[in-house]
C-alpha cells in the first residue's frame, strides 16, 4: 500500500516506551481509539478520566483543576430529569444523588492529580478550536448536554489564547513531574457541523499550538495522526460511512505508525504476541466440549502463563 499514498515523514523521539511506561490519554474520541489499543496490549494506560474531551482549554481546564487540587461544587453540576451531569464531564459519567456524585467526581480528580504526578507520559489529542461558554456566569462547559442553545455562546479560540494557557499549564506539569513526556496529537475527524472551511481554520489554530510549544519546550513533541489521515490516507475507503471518522483500517495504520516509532522492538514483539493471544482467546468453539477445543483452551492457559510471567518484569 506504501506504493500508492504520500508518506508523511515520521518523527524521531528521544524517548521509546515499553509495557512498563505509564500513559494518560486525555482528548478525543481519537485518542480512546489508540490508547484502547495500548489497554488490550496490556500498557499501563489510563483514558479520559472525564470522558471525551475536544477542545484544548477543556483539557487544559481538567488538568489544571486536578493540579491545582480543587473541588468540583453544587455549581459544576446540572440537574436535568431525574440525572444529575457535571459541565466538566462528558455526558457518559452522570449521577442520581448530588452528595454522592460530587464525592465520584472529586475522588476521580484525586485520582488524576497522583496519576499526573507519576505518568511517564501525557497524550493530548485535541479536536476542534470550537467551544462552548455557558452565558451565565461566563463558564466554560464541556458539554451543553442537550440543554437549550440561547443558554450558550459558540466561541473560535484564537491561537494566541490557545498557547498562552498551554505555556503555563506545561510549566505547571513540569513542576509536579520533571520527567513527563507531553505528546500532542490533532484529529484527524473533520467537525462538518462548523462548515468545512471554519473547520480547517480551526483545526489551523491547533496545528499551530502544537508547533510553538514543540518548539517552545523540550519535553513536548508531537505525533502527526493528522496529517497520516489527511495526506496518507486521504482516500475516502479508510472513512467512515460519515466521511469524517477513520475507519478501522485507517486506525490500524496510524497504530502501525505510532508503534513504529515510539516503541521499544522488544515491547513491539511483546505486543504482537499479546495481540495474536487476544485473537485467540476471543474464539468461541461450535463445541466446546470437544477434545479439539480442550486442548485448545489448555493452550491458550499456557500462553496467558507465560505473557503474565514476561508482563510481571514491566
Amino acid at each position: 500500500m506504501d506504493d500508492f499514498i504520500l508518506k508523511v515523514g515520521m518523527p524521531e523521539y528521544t524517548y521509546a516506551f515499553d509495557h512498563s511506561s505509564r500513559f494518560l490519554f486525555i482528548g478525543s474520541c481519537f485518542a480512546e481509539h489508540i490508547g484502547q489499543r495500548l489497554s488490550d496490549l496490556r500498557y499501563k494506560v489510563d483514558i479520559n478520566p472525564n470522558g471525551i474531551l475536544y477542545h484544548p482549554l477543556n483539557m487544559a481546564d481538567v488538568l489544571a483543576h486536578a493540579t491545582q487540587g480543587k473541588s468540583y461544587t453544587q455549581s459544576d453540576l446540572l440537574h436535568r430529569a431525574d440525572i444529575i451531569l457535571s459541565w466538566q464531564h462528558h455526558g457518559s459519567i452522570y449521577g442520581s444523588e448530588e452528595d454522592a456524585f460530587l464525592e465520584v467526581l472529586n475522588k476521580q480528580a484525586s485520582d488524576l492529580s497522583r496519576h499526573l504526578r507519576s505518568v511517564d507520559t501525557l497524550v493530548l489529542t485535541f479536536g476542534t478550536a470550537y467551544h462552548w461558554v455557558l452565558k451565565e456566569g461566563e463558564h466554560r462547559v464541556v458539554n451543553c448536554h442537550k440543554q437549550a442553545s440561547d443558554l450558550f455562546e459558540k466561541r473560535l479560540s484564537s491561537t494566541k489564547e490557545l498557547v498562552q494557557v498551554y505555556t503555563s499549564l506545561v510549566d505547571s506539569l513540569q513542576a509536579i513531574n520533571p520527567d513527563m513526556n507531553i505528546l500532542l496529537t490533532v484529529s484527524p475527524v473533520r467537525y462538518k457541523r462548523d462548515g468545512i472551511i471554519e473547520n480547517n481554520r480551526s483545526k489551523a489554530r491547533l496545528l499551530l499550538l502544537c508547533e510553538h510549544l514543540e518548539e517552545q519546550f523540550e519535553s513536548v513533541s508531537y505525533f502527526p495522526a493528522y496529517e497520516l489521515l489527511i495526506d496518507s490516507l486521504r482516500d475516502y475507503r479508510f472513512y467512515g460511512r460519515d466521511l469524517v471518522h477513520p475507519s478501522e483500517a485507517a486506525v490500524d495504520y496510524i497504530w502501525q505508525q505510532f508503534s513504529k516509532v515510539c516503541f521499544t522492538p522488544e515491547s513491539r514483539s511483546l505486543s504482537k504476541r499479546i495481540a495474536a493471544f487476544n485473537k485467540s482467546a476471543a474464539h468461541r468453539p461450535l463445541y466446546p466440549e470437544s477434545s479439539s477445543s480442550m486442548k485448545f483452551a489448555a493452550s491458550l492457559a499456557d500462553q496467558k502463563r507465560d505473557l503474565d510471567q514476561l508482563l510481571s518484569k514491566y
